[in-house]
């Protein structure tokens, strides 16, 4: 009853922030909504990248060119009618040619402001991805010893998020002791002959040919683990992207419903 009484006091704009933060803290989500905090654990940027990577969604910036057809509304509907093809139905569901148009525009533009926010918030395992596969090679080709390092430390503190990220602390340590010299830094007294011989097992290229498996589960851990991150941004892009893509694609089928039913007539 207190909390309900000082939640009351609190203005409203720090309450929504307060909600939208919890849903990032598992914590708080896990203890009073346990049925949701499973659906948003869940929530994934790479579940939706049929949205975010289609054809349509990639040239949407080109919306702004179909906003100029709204103003040539008369001489489009005089000179690219469909009234002979149609049989002098130009919608069936009730649309004229400029609604059309501006359910076509203001489709893109929504398509369009979600594939900015995809671009700019996406985790950057879908950067370098999209997808699984990509993002794995990409890794393998280009993270260095420190990446692994970095993604392992994060594991050992935040817990693996797959079965992947659950491999044994043995093979790391051969992974580590194979990659990277462990006297480094520490080599005063040595001279530079036996610094040479010290260091002559140490390749990181052979390491990751050796243990391969290892690095390739810890990036796949990864990747489902960065891919859950940043979702508030990931909701805000799905319900615009969504939203656009029944605008868009309205007109398209009120068309194939004209087509249709001139061709049955």
């Amino acid at each position: 009853m207190r909390e309900a009484k000082v939640m009351g006091q609190i203005p409203f704009r720090y309450r929504v922030r307060a909600a939208l933060k919890s849903l990032e803290n598992p914590l708080f989500l896990s203890k009073r909504f346990p049925s949701l905090y499973w659906k948003i654990y869940k929530l994934s940027w790479k579940d939706y990248l049929w949205i975010f990577e289609n054809p349509i969604s990639k040239a949407s910036p080109v919306a702004s060119a179909a906003g100029y057809l709204v103003y040539l509304n008369d001489i489009l509907v005089r000179e690219m009618g469909f009234e002979f093809i149609s049989a002098n139905n130009s919608s069936v569901i009730g649309l004229d040619f400029r609604m059309k148009l501006m359910l076509v525009y203001f489709g893109l533009v929504l398509l369009a402001i979600a594939r900015l926010i995809y671009l700019a918030r996406r985790p950057h395992s879908i950067s370098h991805g999209p997808d699984l596969s990509s993002w794995v090679d990409y890794g393998m080709h280009n993270f260095t010893f420190t990446d692994f390092l970095s993604f392992h430390d994060d594991i050992q503190v935040n817990q693996h998020r797959t079965l992947y990220g659950k491999y044994y602390t043995d093979d790391w340590e051969a992974f580590v002791d194979d990659a990277s010299w462990s006297k480094s830094g520490r080599t005063d007294g040595m001279d530079t002959v036996g610094k040479r011989a010290s260091r002559e097992h140490v390749s990181y290229g052979d390491a990751k040919r050796r243990h391969e498996d290892l690095l390739r589960s810890i990036l796949i851990d990864r990747y489902e683990e960065f891919s859950a991150r940043n979702k508030i941004s990931l909701v805000f892009a799905v319900i615009l992207a969504l939203a656009g893509m029944a605008m868009f694609l309205l007109p398209n089928l009120d068309l194939f419903l004209v087509l249709l039913l001139s061709v049955i007539r």
